[in-house]
């Protein structure tokens, strides 16, 4: 479905290894940074956070049916808007005053 936002852990390894692409990753503490799905759960594995899926405004999952499936209270950080959304189950809002996006 696209990427993941994640938060590097304030402290991080000597760096996490993702056998499938043979890169490694060393994000700085506390950056906020996008990757592949795949990837994302292995850094996740290794302490990042994981704040929501990510992508632009267009990108936006806008069905119920999967791959491109979107429910009420699911959580999106629009790189356009550079913020995280919340889906009310009709509309895409901004969680802290309500008003759609």
């Amino acid at each position: 479905m696209g990427t993941v936002r994640l938060i590097a852990p304030g402290v991080v390894k000597s760096g996490v290894r993702h056998e499938g692409s043979g890169k490694t990753y060393n994000d700085a503490p506390g950056t906020a940074v996008d990757y592949e799905e795949h990837i994302a759960q292995r850094l996740e594995a290794n302490g990042y956070t994981r704040v929501a899926i990510s992508g632009t405004t267009a990108q936006r999952p806008t069905s119920t049916v999967p791959p491109n499936n979107v429910f009420k209270g699911m959580f999106y950080y629009d790189t356009t808007l550079t913020k995280v959304i919340v889906y009310d189950g009709v509309v895409w809002r901004d969680p802290v005053n309500g008003n759609s996006v």
